[in-house]
């Protein structure tokens, strides 16, 4: 064997030595378990953090809700005009309740035994498949009045068997909104379309980097901090109605996905100001939006 030869091989060996111990280092680094609080732009929540064996891995489960709901003002609403001989005229006021409420399953990855810095991957599962990221409801049952003979009485009997028509840019009709059975009015923004069922997606894969290890060695108490985007596909406005164009009963009323040409159905001959146009120029680009941010700060108290 040449002397070159001899050098390449105790390079060889070395690296290998040096590779097998920094291996052995990280895979033997002992199961860790810990929990605590997270805060975020979508809530509070609790998070389980545990690392398998390897340093180089952590994985972390946990839950988020949004626990503020607000209530608007009452506003009057005017002898709006339905179908069929009803109206609303009366106060309204409304609700409006964020929903980021969700299970999450992440996995974050270190580049190095002691570094802080990490790429994490994994999912957050919405846990309310029939609410939106923000749902709007009547804060009170809509002042329905139908007409009887001259007159116009209370109709809260026919709650959700009338309402307002919305039709595309021909004329012709694509649902109607109405209340549910109780009398109130639904709608929502959503991270993503409705799905066949008429639910909206419970699952979102999430991408993102963060700072601070969940579970520091040598730290009782550690903090980290999260950066990243949910995948949603695009947002959508829904609204609660039915379609007798498509036999669709008052009973089946569900969820229908706002067009741009629904808002200015919705809006035509009303006095909205500027409101037309600012949706005008806002929709389209809400529309091509196929990704939610994430911001969280998490405090993770190890237990082992």
């Amino acid at each position: 064997m040449n002397s070159k030869m001899k050098k390449f091989s105790a390079i060889a060996i070395a690296a290998s030595l040096f590779f097998s111990l920094s291996l052995n280092a990280q895979v033997n680094d002992g199961f860790h378990l810990g929990v605590g609080p997270s805060f975020s732009l979508s809530g509070i929540g609790v998070d389980v953090a545990f690392q398998p064996y390897v340093s180089f891995v952590q994985v972390r489960t946990g839950f988020t809700f949004f626990p503020y709901t607000y209530t608007s003002k009452e506003f009057e609403v005017k002898e709006k005009e339905l179908n069929d001989n009803y109206r609303v005229n009366g106060n309204v006021a409304l609700k409006v309740h964020p929903n980021f409420d969700a299970f999450r399953f992440l996995v974050d990855l270190y580049p190095g035994k002691n570094s802080g810095f990490h790429f994490t991957v994994g999912a957050y599962f919405n846990v309310k498949p029939q609410d939106g990221l923000i749902n709007l409801t009547t804060a009170n049952p809509i002042p329905l009045e139908r007409k009887s003979g001259a007159n116009w009485v209370p109709a809260a009997e026919d709650y959700g068997n009338t309402g307002y028509q919305v039709n595309d840019a021909e004329g012709n009709e694509r649902y109607v909104i109405t209340s549910d059975k109780d009398g109130y009015l639904k709608a929502n923004i959503s991270m993503g379309g409705l799905r066949n069922d008429f639910s909206l997606p419970f699952f979102r894969p999430y991408l993102g980097i963060g700072f601070g290890r969940n579970l520091a060695m040598n730290k009782r108490v550690a903090f980290s901090f999260d950066l990243g985007v949910l995948y949603c596909g695009k947002y959508s406005i829904n609204v609660w109605g039915f379609s007798p164009a498509k036999s669709e009963l008052p009973s089946e009323a569900h969820f229908y996905s706002v067009t741009l040409d629904d808002v200015n159905s919705i809006l035509e001959g009303a006095d909205v100001g500027e409101a037309k146009d600012i949706v005008n120029k806002v929709y389209p680009v809400l529309e091509k939006i196929p990704v939610a941010p994430v911001m969280k700060f998490n405090l993770i108290v190890r237990i082992f």
